[in-house]
């Protein structure tokens, strides 16, 4: 065989190799995702639909409602942030809210994996919040996780107002209150509307992926060191 047609077949192999090494490391390689009710863009929802509203009362009820929405993932990530549109109705200038992640059954949330708290202003519109959370906590399918909203107990009414997605998104919301020392406990309710939601997630490269890689680069690595 000729020295071109060695480098010319070499050449080939070479870029066969390289494209079928390409969706795995486009895979390994890629960015923050989002889903939710909006999943490119800015989150969209509707500014005239309250959808929701999570409170506390100190007196003379002494109740609470804590609100979100369950969901699940199509593959392992890492949760980044959730951004929400809020809008602070009754309390002071600047409430602290705070989103709770849960896993947990198909039909409540059961164990706490982490928390993100933030304080939000009394302003005359609703605006979108991004909650950041650690970045490092593992979401695998398979698997129900709850996104869930609540604010602290404090000397007068506080009440936060969560609005609709827009357009109308089928979703479900989950509710637990209590009212004068009563637990009512885990609600759902699913209907053709939803709460708007993003959440920011980056995806976990399969070990599978990481594996063939890892071999595609040693295959390249030990071809070139032979033709050196």
């Amino acid at each position: 065989m000729s020295w071109y047609s060695q480098n010319h077949s070499f050449s080939i192999s070479m870029r066969l190799l390289l494209v079928s090494l390409l969706p795995i490391l486009t895979s390994i390689a890629q960015g923050s995702v989002l889903f939710g009710t909006t999943t490119n863009g800015t989150l969209a929802y509707n500014p005239d639909y309250t959808f929701i509203f999570i409170y506390s009362t100190p007196n003379p009820d002494n109740s609470w409602e804590e609100a979100g929405f369950g969901f699940t993932v199509p593959s392992a990530v890492d949760l980044n942030s959730l951004t929400v549109p809020l809008l602070d109705v009754r309390g002071p200038a600047t409430l602290n809210v705070t989103f709770t992640l849960y896993s947990g059954s198909a039909t409540s949330p059961v164990n706490m994996l982490e928390s993100s708290t933030l304080t939000i202003h009394d302003l005359p519109s609703p605006t979108l919040y991004t909650f950041n959370f650690s970045g490092t906590t593992l979401l695998q399918p398979g698997q129900n996780y709850f996104l869930i909203g609540s604010v602290p107990m404090l000397s007068s009414n506080s009440e936060v107002d969560w609005f609709g997605a827009s357009p109308d998104t089928p979703g479900n919301v989950f509710l637990n209150a209590e009212s004068r020392g009563s637990l009512n406990g885990w609600n759902e309710f699913s209907n053709s509307e939803s709460l708007a939601w993003q959440i920011s997630a980056t995806p976990i490269p399969e070990p599978s992926n990481l594996a063939l890689a890892a071999l595609g680069f040693l295959v390249i690595g030990a071809v070139l060191h032979r033709r050196a």
